[in-house]
């Protein structure tokens, strides 16, 4: 295939002049949170810096000077940010589900220091990129997408716990906010910023997604809006309990869309890589393990050719067609659609990506053809499968989470959970409905006869 030169960043100063938040970005800070933008510069550093200034940056770090939660001034760095994720996130639902599907790598147990799989494995992947693929720009590239990516994830459940909690939320979506766009970021241009932002323009302009005169890739047009509503209800937490639940989603869906350009990055390498050179194979890679342990909670089976595939075995592109299809298959698990996706324009020739038709695939139920939509309470099993998950990594305040407040099933503006199934229960009238007097005929009623109550199952 023919490539279209990658757009990098130019490395020079000339962004250091540029104000944050840039001036269009349409996201107001109010908590003081901004400073953590200038991790970027850590970022930007490690690309043009010599190998070992390079790792001292990252390790170190030298431009996020924040305050803590005592008020005291700290130095952020990157390493420290995965280094110290086991204490910060130990009960974070997607973070456990990244460490539970590197359970079986050998490169993560072995830096795991329990019995537990590696709690720093994004630092991890980020040593990996200096010592062995011996390349700093791969490793600044990963402590974006898998540091920085997954600690937004973990500052958006903060704001939804804050909430519940009867807190206020909006310094965790503040920090998100810097952390997706970072300093140096100038709106909707992919020639300047360092972090997901930057990494969302680049994708989408190879997607052909730069939406309309503003230029401004389309996925961060729509962050940004999810991220003022998140704000907005985050700020109201303590006063309206009821936004607890729409919190939750405006969350979910913020990443849902974080994951549209690690998907589109993937697919990208995926075409371009060549299979007798070995050209790109680091990046299809690090996009994988930054986006497809998200499967493991969805589909343990497809979790695991695809890891086999992308991960654990050299790249060969006579796979591509199948691999494009499974991912296409799993959609659904990283909430985004086709349409979200688009069409690789960036490479001419045989281009093979998900979606190819332009159609969402539906939800497949062993077969079965259903009269009306009932996908969203289809995915109720995600639920189960997660509460598993999670138990498994010893993060049982997770569990109960998803237990209680659901994750995947979505019902208006909120989502179905089992502990509702279980509490709304004893409002069907079983019983009636058969008109048997054979027991085994009304199982509901057996069973909340010999408990005494119609929500057994939720005690």
């Amino acid at each position: 295939p023919t490539v279209s030169p990658p757009t990098i960043p130019s490395g020079d100063d000339e962004d250091d002049d540029v104000p944050f938040p840039p001036p269009g970005l349409g996201y107001q800070f109010t908590t003081g949170a901004e400073d953590h933008a200038y991790i970027a510069y850590d970022v930007k550093g490690m690309q043009g810096s010599n190998t070992d200034s390079a790792e001292s940056l990252y390790k170190d770090g030298g431009n996020a000077e924040v305050k803590d939660a005592a008020g005291d001034d700290i130095m952020l760095s990157l390493e420290k940010l995965s280094t110290g994720s086991r204490y910060r996130m130990g009960e974070s639902i997607l973070y456990n589900f990244y460490r539970y599907s590197f359970k079986d790598e050998p490169v993560f147990i072995e830096n795991s220091n329990s019995e537990l799989p590696d709690s720093s494995y994004a630092n991890t992947v980020v040593k990996k990129a200096f010592d062995v693929a011996q390349d700093k720009a791969l490793a600044a590239e990963a402590s974006v997408v898998m540091t920085l990516y997954m600690e937004i994830a973990h500052q958006l459940e903060l704001a939804v716990k804050f909430c519940g909690g009867g807190g206020n939320g909006e310094r965790a979506i503040d920090i998100a906010v810097a952390f997706w766009v970072g300093a140096g970021q100038t709106k909707g241009d992919n020639d300047s910023g360092y972090l997901l932002y930057n990494i969302a323009e680049t994708a989408g302009e190879r997607f052909g997604q730069d939406s309309g005169n503003s230029g401004e890739a389309a996925v961060n047009t729509k962050i940004m809006g999810l991220f003022n509503s998140a704000k907005q209800l985050a700020g109201s937490c303590t006063t309206d309990a009821s936004q607890v639940p729409l919190l939750q989603v405006a969350t979910q869906n913020i990443l849902a869309q974080m994951n549209i350009p690690l998907l589109q990055n993937l697919v990208y390498y995926m075409n371009v890589a060549d299979s007798d050179t070995n050209d790109y194979e680091n990046y299809i890679e690090l996009y994988a393990l930054s986006i497809v342990p998200q499967v493991a909670a969805c589909s343990p089976s497809t979790f695991s050719y695809l890891k086999d595939e992308l991960i654990d075995y050299d790249w060969d592109r006579s796979d591509i067609g199948e691999i494009a299809s499974v991912l296409e298959d799993s959609l659904s698990c990283f909430g985004v659609t086709c349409d979200d996706i688009g069409t690789l324009q960036a490479v001419t020739g045989n281009v093979v990506q998900p979606c190819a038709a332009g159609v969402s695939p539906t939800l497949k139920l062993a077969g079965y053809s259903a009269s009306s939509d009932v996908t969203e309470v289809a995915k109720i099993d995600r639920d189960i499968l997660q509460i598993n998950i999670t138990m498994q990594m010893e993060a049982f305040d997770a569990a109960k989470d998803i237990y209680t407040n659901g994750r995947n099933s979505r019902k208006g503006d909120s989502f179905m959970s089992l502990h509702q199934l279980a509490m709304n229960a004893d409002k069907y009238d079983l019983n009636s409905a058969s008109g048997s007097k054979n027991p085994l005929d009304n199982p509901f009623k057996l069973f909340s006869d010999f408990y005494g109550k119609g929500t057994y199952a939720a005690d």
